[in-house]
């Protein structure tokens, strides 16, 4: 895509020289070449200028593309085989995990029934004995008192 080369540090890799006022930019190694170190026609170049999704590359950067973007689309493939499979594999664990959590919700009930079947029961034994500690305590008082009426009698 051409550009205007606004860094001054930038050169010509033809020319060696920075200045000049219509500059192309490599679009893989990015190297900055007057336009007409290039032989372009301001006609071409102005074309180029207009057309937002034209890219320009030289020979060499050229055959890189000509190699990266039949491997680009061979790895959009495979991106979107092993997401598939990915999202396969989520939705079954997933359906795994809700399997599991619900039984485990069903087990937590039934162990919260248990326990307050328990809790229930030893609440009744803590009343009954201590109702029959009560019933004891009376029974010694009132065998103290038996026994204390018989030694005073005496």
């Amino acid at each position: 895509m051409p550009k205007q080369c606004v860094e001054s540090n930038e050169q010509c890799a033809l020319c060696s020289k920075a200045t000049g006022d219509s500059w192309l930019a490599r679009e893989i190694c990015g190297e900055w070449y007057h336009v007409k170190c290039l032989q372009l026609s301001d006609e071409a170049y102005k074309v180029l200028q207009d057309l937002d999704t034209c890219h320009w590359f030289c020979k060499t950067c050229n055959d890189k593309v000509g190699k990266i973007i039949p491997s680009l689309a061979g790895l959009q493939e495979r991106m979107t085989v092993t997401e598939k499979k990915t999202v396969t594999k989520m939705e079954n664990d997933m359906e795994k995990n809700n399997g599991q959590i619900i039984k485990v919700k069903s087990d937590i009930v039934k162990i919260s029934g248990n326990l307050n079947t328990f809790k229930s029961k030893m609440d009744k034994h803590l009343q009954d004995s201590a109702k029959n500690l009560h019933d004891l305590k009376v029974m010694a008082h009132e065998c103290n008192q038996k026994i204390m009426n018989q030694i005073s009698k005496k």
